[in-house]
């Protein structure tokens, strides 16, 4: 795992861990949803007044809304990492941070900085988005997106490795029947110790039901589509299996 080394004014050395694309993958999935939902919920009750006769302003508020939802969800990311210390709820859950290079909680330049790159990060190119952000985490030695490495910023994680807690103990990808996922060395390689510590995490990690079953869901369909798994029937299956086979495998 990357590590950022902190010199303070006193002189002290500390290391943090530098996320990886998978943990910063399931955090923004996790802001996604409740953006969809909370902003979604909004527009709903606006559609719905505009139908009870509001008028012109019900519907000039539901048409800007409809334009600039990506702009409202750059600047509640802007004021989420300001208010938060580096963290927005997605980054909470999955415990990381936002921090300068230096290790230090970044000011507003580099929060709307890297804010104002995100669309490009996470949507294109089309119709695959998000290749441009995962492939300069898994390119650049600090793990930074392009928003990163413009604002001077990376992602810190507050997980301890040892302190992880371990799923399945004393079960084995070998002697697990049946296998559902046509599974072999090879896709072994194409996957780091990032995927190892995010199924380790969603495995593990209590949240409510309905976020752990779209998070679930979305994460085996991520991990499907990368590997080219094919379909499946149940998400949590799906994740279990690879979580054993790469623990296995790095083993």
């Amino acid at each position: 795992m990357a590590t950022l080394l902190i010199r303070t004014p006193e002189g002290i050395e500390l290391r943090a861990s530098i996320a990886g694309a998978g943990a910063r993958f399931a955090a923004a999935l996790i802001d996604g949803a409740l953006f969809i939902v909370v902003y979604g919920s909004t527009m709903l009750a606006v559609y719905f007044l505009v139908q009870l006769g509001v008028g012109a302003v019900g519907e000039l508020l539901l048409g800007i809304m409809l334009g600039g939802a990506v702009l409202v969800f750059l600047i509640a990311t802007v004021l989420f990492h300001a208010r938060m210390r580096g963290q927005t709820p997605g980054k909470r859950l999955m415990r990381l941070r936002v921090a300068t290079v230096e290790g230090y909680p970044p000011g507003w330049l580099p929060l709307v900085l890297r804010a104002v790159l995100l669309p490009i990060d996470a949507l294109l190119p089309l119709p695959v988005p998000g290749i441009v952000g995962l492939s300069t985490i898994a390119l650049t030695e600090r793990r930074q997106r392009l928003g990163d490495l413009v604002a001077g910023t990376l992602v810190l994680s507050e997980v301890a490795a040892t302190g992880a807690r371990e799923p399945f103990p004393g079960e084995s990808w070998s002697t697990l029947q049946p296998k559902t996922l046509a599974l072999s060395p090879g896709l072994a390689a194409r996957l780091g110790s990032e995927d190892l510590s995010l199924l380790r995490d969603l495995l593990t990690r209590p949240l409510p039901v309905q976020h752990k079953r779209e998070l679930y869901v979305n994460a085996a369909r991520h991990y499907a589509a990368r590997l080219q798994l094919g379909e499946f029937e149940d998400a949590r299956v799906v994740l279990r299996e690879l979580y054993l086979f790469l623990r296995e495998q790095r083993a």
